[in-house]
Order: structure tokens, then C-alpha cells, then sequence
């Protein structure tokens, strides 16, 4: 069962509450990278989006699109049919190899997610 504060799927306006949001789902959102196998860096300012940078840990890792949906299914208010959708449709392949997936949480709240290459 997910855990989250009432803040967390309030409607946000305000920055800081986005920034608050974010910091209260970089845990899970780590735990649940670690199970599939990446280790989860958190870059940018949190003011906008939630940019994550996930890199392959261990020999036995999950493929990329399996991680953005683990992690979009994680944090996400919304139940988990119509991830695969959702996710698949904003995947951009990025410098380095890296692609690169924009998910929704709601509350105005999005993950960049860049995974690196194995």
C-alpha cells in the first residue's frame, strides 16, 4: 500500500508544495529503482519537474520501459491501467544513448526519467 501525506495529492499551487511533493516521493521512488535493479540520482531544481537520472546497478536489471512503468505505478495517484499508454507515447531517445520518459503524477507534478544505457 502506498503511503503518501495528504499534501501530496492536494491540488498544488504553490512551488514550494511541487518541491515538497517531490522530496516525499524520492524514497519510494528509489526503493522501487533498486528492485529492478538501477540506482536513482536525483539533478535539477524540483521546481518544475522531478528530473531522474536511473543507471543499470547489477547484471539482472529490468529493461527501461519496465522501470518507467514501475516507478510511474509507484508514486502515480492514478490506478495502473492505462500506464503502458501513457508512458510509451513520451519516450524520446536522448544523447549518449539515454531515453528518456515525461510521466504525469497529476497535481501538475511530473518525473523526466533518463535511463543510461547497460
Amino acid at each position: 500500500m502506498k503511503k503518501f501525506k495528504k499534501l501530496e495529492w492536494q491540488t498544488i499551487t504553490r512551488k514550494r508544495d511541487l518541491e515538497r511533493l517531490y522530496k516525499s516521493i524520492i524514497p519510494v521512488l528509489r526503493a522501487e529503482a533498486r528492485k529492478c535493479g538501477y540506482g536513482l540520482g536525483v539533478h535539477g531544481s524540483l521546481q518544475r519537474d522531478l528530473d531522474l537520472i536511473a543507471v543499470p546497478w547489477v547484471t539482472k536489471h529490468v529493461k527501461p520501459l519496465t522501470l518507467a512503468l514501475r516507478l510511474h505505478s509507484s508514486v502515480s495517484k492514478y490506478e495502473v491501467s492505462g500506464h503502458w499508454l501513457h508512458v510509451t507515447k513520451n519516450v524520446t531517445t536522448k544523447p549518449c544513448g539515454r531515453l528518456a520518459y515525461a510521466m504525469y503524477l497529476g497535481t501538475h507534478a511530473y518525473i523526466d526519467l533518463s535511463v543510461m544505457p547497460a
